[in-house]
């Protein structure tokens, strides 16, 4: 424990208590505020009564060390909580004793906790039902084809596949640089990967070389040409040296739907032209409509006159 710091990782590293149950709900994809007092009044939860109390509640402490919110753990059940403390930093607290009875100031429930586990578990599991169907090809380019039951991708159109499948990305999306997108949770420590994060390799030049899914327990479920397709397999020490970063979505957000002939190509010409002529080709239609019909008129004018 330390007040004010914010250096919290699965490993360990230092944090007070709002920092804490910040890191706690990030790891769950619900991002908070960092304050007690913030996290409190956060627009993200509803308050609850005493009574209403469920493992993983937020639970908050007043005039501690000052007037007002002043500190904060997350609910264990059975009148126990979890709280990052001055007093011998993370530990299992009694929410009857004395002490906490009478600092209570109140509980918040967050909405969507938990929600990013969820979108996990299903990535993993659409990634590992892929096994045996999948075909290893390098010139689908972040893109896949999906063709009588067998798909066929490189290692980017295997991830843009499962996570279409799980609803968490559109169709069409490119995932080479996915990881800059604001919506997404960036882990930038390799210890703190949970089963269905996506990791990103790049070399010394920071470019992006490859991606794959992560299991949990040290392992990665990819495509790649070695097997010709699918594979599980402990993270070797390449990929452990030229971990870039992992993303985790906080939910699924868009409805799939799963293509059983032709191909997605994401980031290809056709692919790029088509999204262009998604966005802009009805206005292109309108304007040559209106313009042959100018013509059409002007010269029907022009043979009535004659």
């Amino acid at each position: 424990y330390s007040f004010g710091a914010n250096s919290i990782t699965s490993s360990g590293g230092v944090g007070d208590c709002s920092s804490f149950v910040q890191y706690v709900f990030s790891q769950n994809g619900v991002q908070l505020p960092r304050t007690a007092e913030s996290q409190y009044n956060s627009s993200k939860g509803t308050k609850i009564s005493k009574n209403s109390l469920q493992a993983g509640d937020v639970i908050f402490s007043q005039g501690t060390y000052k007037s007002g919110i002043s500190h904060v753990g997350i609910y264990a059940g059975n009148g126990k909580f979890i709280h990052n403390s001055s007093s011998g930093g993370t530990k299992i607290s009694d929410l009857n004793s004395s002490y906490y009875q009478q600092h209570y100031a109140g509980a918040v429930r967050y909405t969507g906790a938990n929600s990013g586990a969820t979108s996990n578990s299903k990535i993993l599991d659409i990634a590992e039902s892929m096994k045996g169907h999948t075909k290893y090809d390098y010139t689908h380019k972040n893109s896949y084809t999906l063709k009588n039951g067998i798909l066929t991708v490189d290692c980017a159109g295997f991830v843009t596949y499962v996570l279409q499948k799980a609803g968490v990305i559109k169709n069409g999306t490119n995932m080479t640089n996915y990881y800059k997108n604001k919506n997404v949770l960036n882990i930038k420590n390799i210890n703190d990967l949970q089963a269905g994060d996506v990791i990103y390799y790049a070399g010394k030049n920071g470019k992006v070389w490859h991606m794959n899914i992560y299991a949990g327990n040290g392992y990665v479920v990819e495509s790649t040409s070695a097997t010709g397709g699918y594979r599980k397999v402990k993270m070797t020490d390449k990929y452990k040296k030229e971990f870039l970063t992992a993303i985790r979505f906080p939910q699924a957000s868009y409805t799939t739907e799963e293509t059983t002939q032709g191909t997605q190509n994401s980031g290809t010409s056709g692919n790029i032209f088509s999204q262009v002529f998604n966005e802009i080709g009805t206005n292109i239609f309108v304007a040559v409509s209106v313009a042959i019909l100018f013509i059409l008129t002007f010269y029907l004018l022009f043979k009535s006159f004659s």
